[in-house]
């Protein structure tokens, strides 16, 4: 990304180390003529030897080093470097010469010999061998680099390293998982460490801790949601064509179906009141399963297209709808939309997810936003940026954090510091084409599926949204992203 220059540091011309910039500054009459404006002398702004400084008198604005007794030079050299440059020279004039006690002089002993640490000292070194590496050693091309340059790029090296935050998260691994390609959620069960990933036609399960896969879900019309019930111990996808598959997360074996409604989806389990919800986008519904039999208990009709939802385990649902911009409350118990939120600057809600604690919804917006909205008053609290093209959000309670995978490469970390407040951390990169995801809360471990851009077929320009891939028959993977070791 391009910026302007770290503050305190002068910029030099391409291909040289940034240069320090003087800590105080005070004017001194020069031999003859009027004030100079500054030389700038082999890349850095700094004097020539005595021989070079014209014969001239006017004034001029030189350096003030103040050296602390109780700092090394070192580490008071790496201080000065980054200060703001109108503190250091308020005339914009650039240092020439010095005053001292036999009259002036250049002041390159004042300020190019600092007194190094052996941190700095062998780091001004690493630098001072790669400058004389990349001109063919001893043999340099063009001016040669002096001190002054070499210090302040490591001093500014040593700086940009300590404040560069590496990303919280990594890809450690991936699941082949191949054919079919077309894909859509990825769930855990927690229960038993498994993660279900639906694509195609059938639902593939990956060991979440050895990566392996461990079996599949085949005779699906169109795999899009599905969910673990602990309670019950039997899982629940739908079919593609508007039925709910119950199965044995076990043996993968169907138990029976359900009739439900077309253009089933996102599936959200729902523990505490034993209950599966089905959402169903075209019909603008919600199939309910009651998990004690596995029986249908009919229908919740919406007003709108939803995408997906969570539960805060104390009986009430929350679905975001696509189409309309809202986020609704579902009464568990009487099965009925209760309370409607307008949620107008978010385009096409897609991921959701909760944290019950702090009473909060997540919504993410294919447009690059995240909305934390307070689950009782429907009030937004707070609004994010996110990658663009997300269809998934997940939040890990152990740590605090709100997961969005996007579409455009990237996976969105915001820590919630508090019910209303929240900080992004940070865009790791992923693939292009990831936006589902899952979590597991105990190891951290984020899963996404993603597969191989096709770069022979280049996605069409969507202005405002992210671009919809083509894959690479058979390529399809789980990648596996951990938290990075601090």
């Amino acid at each position: 990304m391009k910026g302007s220059p770290a503050r305190g540091v002068s910029p030099a011309p391409a291909g040289r180390a940034a240069c320090p910039v003087p800590p105080a500054s005070r004017t001194i009459p020069t031999r003859s003529g009027p004030a100079a404006t500054g030389i700038d002398v082999q890349g850095c702004g700094l004097p020539r030897p005595r021989h070079a400084i014209g014969a001239s008198r006017g004034t001029d604005t030189l350096p003030q080093p103040s050296v602390r007794p109780d700092l090394d030079g070192g580490r008071e050299f790496v201080k000065a470097a980054v200060l703001p440059v109108a503190a250091h020279n308020p005339t914009g004039t650039t240092p020439r010469l010095a005053e001292g006690p036999r009259g002036t002089r250049p002041i390159r002993h004042e300020f190019h010999r600092p007194t190094l640490s052996t941190g700095l000292r062998s780091t001004f070194r690493a630098a001072r061998n790669a400058a004389s590496a990349g001109t063919g050693g001893g043999a340099r091309e063009g001016p040669r680099m002096n001190r002054p340059c070499l210090a302040a790029g490591a001093a500014l090296l040593l700086a940009g390293t300590a404040l560069a935050k590496p990303a919280p998260y990594a890809v450690t691994g991936s699941v082949a998982l191949g054919a079919p390609d077309r894909w859509d959620y990825v769930s855990f069960d927690a229960s038993a460490g498994r993660v279900y990933v639906a694509h195609g036609t059938r639902i593939t399960v990956v060991d979440a801790r050895r990566g392996t896969v461990v079996g599949a879900l085949p005779g699906l019309t169109a795999a899009h949601g599905m969910a673990v019930d602990p309670a019950s111990g039997h899982g629940y996808a739908g079919t593609g064509h508007g039925d709910v598959l119950v199965f044995d997360p076990k043996t993968l074996a169907a138990i029976r179906t359900l009739p439900g409604e077309p253009d089933d989806d996102g599936v959200i389990a729902d523990p505490a009141d034993h209950r599966v919800f089905v959402l169903n986008g075209d019909s603008s519904s919600a199939t309910v399963v009651d998990t004690t039999d596995d029986t249908g208990r009919g229908l919740v009709r919406l007003g709108g297209k939803p995408e997906f939802g969570a539960v805060d385990g104390r009986g009430k649902l929350y679905v975001n709808l696509a189409d309309t911009r809202e986020i609704v409350r579902v009464d568990v118990a009487t099965q009925a939309v209760e309370a409607r939120w307008a949620v107008p600057d978010c385009v096409s809600p897609h991921g959701m997810a909760m944290d019950p604690a702090t009473s909060r919804v997540f919504t993410s917006c294919v447009d690059g936003r995240l909305i934390a909205v307070d689950a009782v008053s429907g009030a937004v609290v707070a609004t994010l940026p996110i990658g663009r093209g997300s269809d998934a959000v997940a939040f890990d309670p152990t740590r605090r954090l709100v997961f969005s995978s996007n579409s455009d490469g990237t996976l969105s970390v915001i820590h919630e510091d508090d019910a209303d407040h929240f900080t992004s951390v940070a865009e790791v990169p992923t693939a292009r084409g990831a936006r589902t995801l899952a979590v597991d809360p105990a190891s951290g471990r984020v899963f996404l599926a993603a597969a191989d851009v096709d770069a022979a077929r280049p996605p069409p320009q969507q202005p405002g949204r992210a671009p919809r891939y083509s894959f690479m028959p058979g390529s399809l993977k789980l990648l596996l992203l951990d938290p990075v070791a601090r």
